[in-house]
């Protein structure tokens, strides 16, 4: 296997820079035998983005987790590029429970 297969992969469709996991199918499955499973999207630092972005047509028009900070948010947009939002959800500090 060379570099490059491994630092990308292919199902049903081709990886690139920007995707080097990509998935073309009807649906997808992730699956655990096990009591749970989970689906980690984790950031490298506060200020950076990990969120679900739903497209049509590759435009977006919802997208919704930490975008900038460390806050759950959902925007939604009719258009790609004219968005309504972010709505945070801010995290309880524990000394206010």
């Amino acid at each position: 296997m060379d570099a490059e297969v491994r630092a990308r992969l292919g199902v049903g469709t081709s990886p690139d820079a920007q995707n080097p996991l990509a998935v073309s199918g009807p649906a997808t499955l992730l699956t655990h035998a096990g009591a749970g499973h989970q689906l980690k999207i984790n950031k490298a630092s506060a200020s950076d983005t990990a969120s679900l972005l739903f497209q049509s047509g590759w435009t977006g028009h919802a997208e919704m987790g930490l975008a900038g900070d460390t806050s759950f948010s959902l925007k939604v947009s009719p258009d790609g590029s004219t968005w309504t939002g972010p709505k945070p959800c801010a995290p309880i500090p524990p000394a206010a429970i």
